[in-house]
Protein backbone atom coordinates (compact mmCIF):
# COMPACT_ATOMS: atom_id res chain seq x y z
CA UNK A 1 0.00 0.00 0.00
CA UNK A 2 1.11 3.52 -0.47
CA UNK A 3 -0.26 6.24 1.81
CA UNK A 4 -0.98 9.65 -0.42
CA UNK A 5 -1.22 12.99 2.54
CA UNK A 6 -1.76 16.28 1.51
CA UNK A 7 -3.09 18.24 4.35
CA UNK A 8 -5.93 16.74 5.86
CA UNK A 9 -6.77 15.22 2.51
CA UNK A 10 -5.49 11.09 2.79
CA UNK A 11 -5.60 8.17 -0.07
CA UNK A 12 -4.09 4.36 -0.12
CA UNK A 13 -3.72 2.98 -3.32
CA UNK A 14 -2.54 -0.67 -3.80
CA UNK A 15 1.29 -1.03 -4.84
CA UNK A 16 1.70 -4.48 -5.28
CA UNK A 17 -1.43 -6.22 -5.13
CA UNK A 18 -1.40 -10.30 -4.77
CA UNK A 19 -3.11 -12.40 -7.61
CA UNK A 20 -6.11 -13.31 -6.10
CA UNK A 21 -6.44 -9.16 -5.89
CA UNK A 22 -5.51 -8.81 -9.63
CA UNK A 23 -7.94 -11.58 -10.79
CA UNK A 24 -10.92 -9.34 -9.52
CA UNK A 25 -9.44 -6.29 -11.29
CA UNK A 26 -7.01 -4.53 -8.47
CA UNK A 27 -3.93 -3.06 -10.39
CA UNK A 28 -0.98 -1.18 -8.76
CA UNK A 29 -2.02 2.39 -8.19
CA UNK A 30 -6.14 1.25 -7.48
CA UNK A 31 -7.28 2.74 -4.53
CA UNK A 32 -8.59 1.52 -1.68
CA UNK A 33 -9.12 4.07 0.42
CA UNK A 34 -10.02 8.52 0.26
CA UNK A 35 -10.83 10.23 2.96
CA UNK A 36 -9.65 12.80 5.64
CA UNK A 37 -7.39 13.02 9.00
CA UNK A 38 -8.97 14.75 11.38
CA UNK A 39 -6.75 15.03 14.85
CA UNK A 40 -6.53 11.07 15.57
CA UNK A 41 -9.56 10.08 13.47
CA UNK A 42 -9.42 9.13 9.75
CA UNK A 43 -13.09 9.20 8.34
CA UNK A 44 -13.85 8.56 4.39
CA UNK A 45 -14.62 5.75 1.50
CA UNK A 46 -12.94 2.47 1.22
CA UNK A 47 -13.47 0.21 -1.96
CA UNK A 48 -14.19 -3.29 -2.63
CA UNK A 49 -13.58 -4.50 -5.89
CA UNK A 50 -15.56 -7.21 -7.66
CA UNK A 51 -14.55 -8.53 -11.22
CA UNK A 52 -18.32 -8.55 -12.01
CA UNK A 53 -19.61 -5.33 -10.27
CA UNK A 54 -16.45 -3.37 -10.18
CA UNK A 55 -15.72 -0.19 -7.44
CA UNK A 56 -17.95 -0.45 -5.07
CA UNK A 57 -17.55 2.50 -2.39
CA UNK A 58 -18.55 2.35 1.08
CA UNK A 59 -18.28 4.62 4.79
CA UNK A 60 -15.19 3.70 7.15
CA UNK A 61 -14.10 5.19 10.12
CA UNK A 62 -10.96 4.95 12.99
CA UNK A 63 -8.60 5.87 14.16
CA UNK A 64 -4.68 6.54 14.45
CA UNK A 65 -2.55 4.23 16.89
CA UNK A 66 -0.99 6.83 19.78
CA UNK A 67 2.75 6.47 18.42
CA UNK A 68 0.89 7.97 14.70
CA UNK A 69 2.54 4.62 12.52
CA UNK A 70 -0.71 2.73 12.40
CA UNK A 71 -4.47 3.70 11.74
CA UNK A 72 -7.14 0.84 11.66
CA UNK A 73 -10.82 1.99 10.03
CA UNK A 74 -14.23 0.00 9.95
CA UNK A 75 -16.85 -0.01 8.56
CA UNK A 76 -19.68 -2.51 6.56
CA UNK A 77 -19.12 -3.37 3.13
CA UNK A 78 -21.59 -3.98 1.30
CA UNK A 79 -22.15 -7.72 -0.70
CA UNK A 80 -23.22 -7.38 -4.54
CA UNK A 81 -25.72 -10.46 -5.73
CA UNK A 82 -24.67 -12.14 -8.97
CA UNK A 83 -26.73 -8.88 -10.75
CA UNK A 84 -24.91 -6.73 -8.66
CA UNK A 85 -27.51 -4.97 -6.85
CA UNK A 86 -27.13 -5.03 -2.83
CA UNK A 87 -27.53 -8.35 -1.29
CA UNK A 88 -26.01 -7.43 2.21
CA UNK A 89 -23.43 -6.28 4.20
CA UNK A 90 -20.36 -7.64 6.32
CA UNK A 91 -18.20 -6.35 8.57
CA UNK A 92 -15.07 -5.38 7.32
CA UNK A 93 -11.50 -3.70 8.68
CA UNK A 94 -8.39 -2.44 7.21
CA UNK A 95 -5.46 -1.58 8.80
CA UNK A 96 -2.58 -0.12 7.30
CA UNK A 97 0.45 -0.18 9.52
CA UNK A 98 4.03 2.20 8.68
CA UNK A 99 6.79 -0.17 7.78
CA UNK A 100 9.18 2.69 6.33
CA UNK A 101 10.44 4.03 2.84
Amino acid sequence: MRLVATGASRKFFYESPRQGLVEVGIQKGSLLFEGTKNGATYAGTAYVYSKRCGRIGFAVSGTVAPDQRSVTVYGQAPLRAENCQPGGYRNETLSFTFLGP
